[in-house]
């Protein structure tokens, strides 16, 4: 045998090669087997502990109903009526005798009357004038549509709180609200409450005609005769005059217009109406031409009316205008704007300064 290894080496060295293969086969083999059983046996207990406890089979209506027998306690026939013997007796109550109601046969009734002023006061609406007043009156007498709606106090039931005025004793004249004077009526007071006695007063309406002022002279000629009237009732002698100005375009002229003094009103009035505004003004130049222009009766007290919507402007000084008519004792009286000239004109000659916009009050 040594004599054919030796003749034949390579052919010994393959077999070796293919025995220790077959061996390490064999190992990796039973190796691979030994590691499977082990997953498999820690798999078995992994599973064992994660496995979800198995729930009651009990069906739902069991389990309700054996909730309901462990919440509420079974109580027995002979347990209710063994507490019967021991509940305690009540007496009953002893009834209290009623006592006859006695009525007043000689109590006056309510008449139908007075019964419905009682509920007309109930119903009645308190955010409206009342019914008692003239100026309510005629809404009273359109809403309130009941019996005596809208009549004067004493002559039917009216509306609730028209009633409740009445029953107060507050009269029409004394729930009237007075409605504001005009400038012209407190100008016309004020003549009466600083005039010398029997002496003359000429009134001189000094009107600015530029164009925002139309509505204005209009308001004027509508309340000249309750100045008027006012100045009658004061037993005063008193004539008006009109001096109107404004400027014209394009080179800005001046234009004034003068009515001579005269106690005809009307006459006033009509001239008024005529006028039509255009243009600008220069109030300080058309008060200096009127102090020399207008022809006042002799001692007379002299007033200018001072009316414009616009603040004082022109080619004379404040400062002398005033003078002017300190020296000529000329008392102004201002319907215009919230101006310091205007209102200093007013207060340093002896009148009344007052908006304009009361005019068209």
């Amino acid at each position: 045998m040594r004599s054919e290894t030796q003749k034949n080496p390579s052919a010994g060295r393959v077999a070796l090669m293919a025995s220790f293969v077959f061996h390490a086969l064999l190992l990796i083999g039973l190796a691979s087997l030994q590691v499977h059983e082990h997953i498999k046996t820690e798999g078995g207990i992994a599973a064992e502990l994660i496995q979800p406890e198995k729930r009651s089979l009990t069906p739902a209506a069991r389990r309700l109903k054996m909730r309901k027998e462990t919440a509420r306690p079974k109580f027995r026939k002979e347990n209710i009526a063994g507490a019967s013997l021991h509940a305690p007796t009540l007496a009953p109550p002893t009834p209290t005798p009623s006592r006859p109601m006695k009525m007043r046969t000689d109590a006056a009734l309510p008449d139908a009357k007075s019964t419905e002023f009682q509920l007309s006061a109930l119903s009645a609406d308190v955010n409206k004038a009342p019914s008692g007043t003239r100026s309510a009156s005629r809404g009273a007498a359109t809403s309130g549509r009941g019996e005596g709606a809208g009549r004067r106090p004493g002559k039917g039931t009216g509306s609730g709180l028209g009633q409740l005025i009445q029953s107060n004793g507050l009269s029409d004249e004394n729930t009237e609200i007075e409605a504001p004077k005009s400038p012209l009526r407190m100008i016309a007071e004020e003549m009466i409450k600083k005039s010398d006695g029997d002496g003359p007063v000429d009134v001189i309406f000094l009107l600015d005609i530029s164009r925002s002022m139309q509505d204005n002279i209009y308001a004027v000629a509508r309340r000249l005769e309750e100045m008027a009237s006012v100045l009658e009732r004061g037993s005063l002698d008193f004539q008006i005059g009109i001096v109107t100005f404004h400027t014209r375009q394009p080179l800005m002229k001046e234009s004034m217009k003068f009515m001579k003094l005269t106690s005809d009103v009307e006459k006033v009035r009509k001239e008024l109406r005529k006028v039509q505004c255009s243009g600008g003004e220069k109030s300080l130049n058309a008060i200096m031409k009127s102090i020399g222009e207008v022809k006042f009766r002799k001692g007379s007290s002299r007033r200018f009316v001072f009316v414009t919507d616009e603040a004082a402007g022109g080619d004379y000084k404040s400062s002398a205008v005033m003078g002017a008519l300190y020296r000529s004792r000329i008392t102004v009286d201002v319907i215009g704007i919230d101006e310091p000239f205007q209102r200093s004109l007013a207060a340093q000659t002896g009148g009344i300064w007052i908006p304009i916009k009361n005019l068209s009050l």
